[in-house]
């Protein structure tokens, strides 16, 4: 074959050395000391290493700094997020506390919307009874002073007759020994006043009926009327008590007293057996007096229904 042949051409014409070796300048031999010669780190000394750093490239200089900038940027840019992410976890726990002092607030509205509720459910519970109280004072439904026995009312009718008899006669009734009337206005009906809340209820009647006698136009004639007409009432004179309340109301129509003067008056009719015309009296309250109290309003349901008037 021709390798083979080239080969032993090349051995053949490979000088020999007197003792039989194969010499350096064989060109086989040659050929592998070069190529180890290339391969061999090339060692340079302190000089040449300064002269080749002088010597880098420029772009390769460039490059390094932009490598080491971006390694700065990358590492400031870690920071920063990793302080983002510190002040992230210390807004969420404030945001955390604040809901939980908003869930307390809540809790602690609530009680005391609760607690408000139950005070003012005392308070409106109270203010009920006491308006309740100061309206039965006022329209006499409690006894000032004790029971009215039938011997008195009886003795109380024969004295209102005999009065009535006088009267027409043309005579002065008559009035209890003891009382000596007041001559002022002011004084006149602050005693009538007195007798009526001691429970002195004919005396009270002929005070008032003396101060309407004399001072028909004072101020506070309309009151006077008023109150002529609860001692009448008290008295169980129910048509005498009517006719005072009617005489307030057509008098008076706009005295402070006239809404319950018609209640008086529709309680007066029903103690009557007159529940028609009670009812009637009763309903004309609502009408005349839209704005009437609340303890009036009480007063009208209450006796409503005492005289049964239903959806009236």
């Amino acid at each position: 074959m021709q390798t083979g042949v080239r080969v032993a051409t090349i051995w053949a014409r490979t000088p020999v050395s007197t003792s039989g070796m194969i010499t350096m300048r064989t060109p086989v031999f040659a050929v592998a000391a070069m190529l180890a010669t290339l391969s061999a780190p090339v060692l340079l000394t302190p000089e040449a290493q300064a002269q080749s750093v002088g010597q880098r490239d420029p772009l390769v200089e460039r490059l390094q700094v932009r490598a080491d900038a971006a390694e700065q940027s990358v590492q400031r840019l870690t920071g920063r997020v990793e302080q983002m992410g510190f002040q992230n976890n210390q807004l969420r726990q404030a945001l955390e506390d604040q809901n939980g002092q908003i869930e307390q607030l809540k809790s602690t509205i609530s009680a005391l919307e609760a607690r408000l509720q139950k005070l003012e459910s005392l308070a409106n519970s109270a203010s009920q009874e006491a308006a309740n109280a100061a309206n039965e004072a006022r329209t006499g439904e409690f006894t000032l002073v004790g029971p009215t026995d039938p011997a008195t009312k009886e003795a109380l009718a024969e004295q209102r007759d005999v009065d009535q008899s006088l009267e027409t006669k043309g005579a002065v009734p008559t009035t209890p020994a003891s009382l000596t009337l007041d001559e002022t206005p002011d004084g006149l009906f602050k005693q009538a006043k007195n007798l009526l809340v001691r429970g002195d209820y004919p005396a009270a009647e002929k005070a008032f009926t003396e101060y309407l006698g004399k001072y028909p136009d004072n101020e506070r004639a309309a009151e006077a009327q008023y109150w002529l007409g609860e001692s009448l009432l008290i008295q169980e004179a129910y048509p005498e008590a009517t006719e005072a309340y009617v005489t307030l109301v057509s008098t008076w129509p706009e005295a402070e007293k006239a809404p319950d003067a018609l209640v008086k008056l529709g309680r007066s009719l029903r103690m009557m057996g007159q529940t028609t015309e009670a009812c009637e009296a009763l309903n004309e309250v609502n009408r005349l007096y839209p704005n009437a109290g609340p303890v009036t309003r009480s007063s009208v349901a209450r006796e409503k229904d005492r005289a049964k008037c239903g959806g009236a």
